[in-house]
C-alpha cells in the first residue's frame, strides 16, 4: 500500500520565507522543483475556477517530467456543471497531455457548494460521467454539499451513482461526518474549515491528537486499499506544509527534513 501526502497548491506568496527560502522565493519558476524535493504529489485546484492554457499545461509536464515519482492531482473546471461537453474537452486536451507526460494522478470532479442531492443534479452528474473515460483515468468526485451524506457517511443513492461509473468519492473533513475510507484508492482532502472558528478560512492548524487520529484512519484503510492520498488545504502561512510533514513523521514516511519554527506561522529552513 502506497501513501502519498502533499498540499493543495504550491504557488502561495505567503510561503516565501516560511517554506521557500528567500533565494528560491525570488524565482517562482523554481517553486515547484523546491516543493517536489519534499513531496511526491501536489493537488492543482486553481483549475476549478480558471481553465489552464496550453502553455501552462505543457509547463507542468516539462517540469514534472524532471522530477522523480512526482505527479499532479487536478480538478476539473466548475463550468462542466453548466456544459458537460467542457468535461470531455478538459479530458482530451489537459488530462491527456499530463497522462502522456507521465505526470497525471487522479482527476477530481468537485461539485459547487450549492450542488444539492436532487434528481436534476444526479442526472447532471451522469451526463458528465457518461462523456468521460472513467476506465482510463482515475476520476473521483468530491460532494461539497451535505445533502449527499447522512450521519453514517455517503448516502446509498450517492454511492450507487458513483459505482455505476467506477468512480470514487473524495473524503473531506469539511463536514462533521464519518470519514468512510472504502475502495482501492482512497483520497482525503483535509480542509480544516469545519474545525476553524472562522468558517471558510484556510488557516487552521491541526493538533497532534487530530493527526494521530488520521494515522489510525489511514492504517485501517491500508488493510484493504492499494493507494492512499492525503492533501492538506490549510495553506495560510504554509500550515499545510507543516501539517503534511507532521503527518508524514507520524506515519513514518521518509522525507526531506526541515526545521520548524513557530507552529502558529511556521518559518521553515531546509537542511
Amino acid at each position: 500500500m502506497a501513501v502519498l501526502i502533499g498540499c493543495s497548491g504550491w504557488a502561495y506568496g505567503d510561503w516565501a520565507g516560511r517554506f521557500y527560502p528567500l533565494d528560491v522565493a525570488r524565482k517562482k519558476e523554481e517553486w515547484l522543483r523546491y516543493y517536489a524535493s519534499f513531496f511526491d504529489t501536489v493537488e492543482i485546484n486553481t483549475t476549478f475556477d480558471r481553465e489552464p492554457n496550453e502553455y501552462l499545461i505543457n509547463g507542468w509536464v516539462s517540469r514534472g517530467k524532471t522530477l522523480k515519482t512526482f505527479d499532479y492531482s487536478i480538478t476539473l473546471p466548475s463550468k462542466i456543471f453548466k456544459d458537460a461537453d467542457r468535461a470531455l474537452q478538459f479530458e482530451e486536451w489537459c488530462l491527456h497531455t499530463l497522462d502522456e507526460g507521465g505526470v497525471l494522478g487522479p482527476a477530481v470532479i468537485q461539485t459547487p457548494a450549492e450542488y444539492t442531492n436532487d434528481l436534476s443534479n444526479r442526472e447532471n452528474m451522469r451526463s458528465i460521467l457518461d462523456l468521460l473515460d472513467t476506465t482510463k483515468y482515475n476520476y473521483l468526485v468530491e460532494f461539497r454539499n451535505q445533502s449527499w451524506f447522512d450521519e453514517n457517511g455517503l448516502l446509498e443513492s450517492s454511492q450507487e451513482l458513483l459505482s455505476d461509473y467506477n468512480v470514487g468519492c473524495i473524503i473531506s473533513d469539511e463536514f462533521s461526518l464519518p470519514m468512510d475510507c472504502k475502495g482501492d484508492n482512497v483520497y482525503i482532502r483535509l480542509r480544516g474549515k469545519g474545525r476553524s472558528e472562522y468558517p471558510g478560512d484556510n488557516s487552521y492548524q491541526y493538533t497532534d491528537a487530530e493527526l494521530a487520529w488520521f494515522k489510525g484512519l489511514l492504517d485501517d484503510a491500508g488493510k484493504t486499499c492499494r493507494q492512499i492520498r492525503v492533501y492538506f488545504e490549510n495553506s495560510a502561512a504554509a500550515r499545510s506544509v507543516y501539517d503534511a510533514m507532521r503527518l508524514m513523521d507520524i506515519m513514518q514516511i521518509p522525507h526531506r527534513i526541515k526545521d520548524m519554527r513557530d507552529a502558529e506561522a511556521p518559518r521553515i529552513i531546509a537542511k
